[in-house]
């Protein structure tokens, strides 16, 4: 046989093309049943082998507490020390890189990159460091309150989960009845 005739006898891979959904993994919006349960299998070997819960705050401190190196510095700030040394926040990088990326990989098989409209980058920067201080200053981000906590009936996640909807509704009222509109159409 030839080149040719064996390159015919390959099959034929068929990609998806943009409005031709033909998986869950292509659609535009995902189900929260199927999410669900893709957390949930996640969540069970962070439980059993690294016996801690999911969650990415702490990811954060172990990244922006690389500065904190002299003694001096450690005495000063003890807090950022500790998510320094602390090996057990190492693992949440990955995490919150996996995120990212799997929003990426999300996007792009639903052809919905770069269609969203959302704040200028300034904005979005403020926001992302508003979210981080207060996700530190509630003992936990929304992910980690919201789906660990409340997963295993802690108590102060079943008050801060309702606090963080109740403060998005009331936002959403507030900047509804004074015509505020943060979102710019920027694509």
């Amino acid at each position: 046989m030839s080149n040719n005739e064996t390159s015919d006898l390959r099959p034929k891979l068929k990609l998806s093309t943009c409005g031709e959904a033909s998986s869950w993994f292509t659609e535009e919006m995902w189900s929260p049943s199927v999410c669900g349960v893709i957390l949930g299998l996640i969540q069970l070997p962070i439980i059993l082998v690294l016996t801690d819960t999911m969650g990415s705050s702490s990811g954060y401190m172990a990244i922006t507490s690389q500065w904190v190196v002299t003694k001096r510095l450690k005495e000063m700030f003890p807090y950022m020390a500790r998510a320094k040394s602390s090996i057990e926040h190492y693992w949440m990088v990955f995490y919150i890189i996996a995120a990212a990326l799997g929003a990426a990989l999300a996007a792009l098989s639903s052809c919905t990159f770069f269609k969203a409209s959302g704040p200028v980058w300034w904005q979005g920067l403020l926001g992302g460091f508003l979210m981080l201080f207060g996700s530190r200053l509630g003992s936990g981000c929304t992910s980690g309150h919201g789906i660990s906590g409340a997963a295993l009936l802690v108590g102060l996640s079943w008050i801060a989960v309702p606090s963080m909807f109740a403060g998005g509704i009331c936002t959403a009222f507030a900047m509804e009845y004074s015509g505020t509109n943060l979102y710019v159409d920027t694509w």
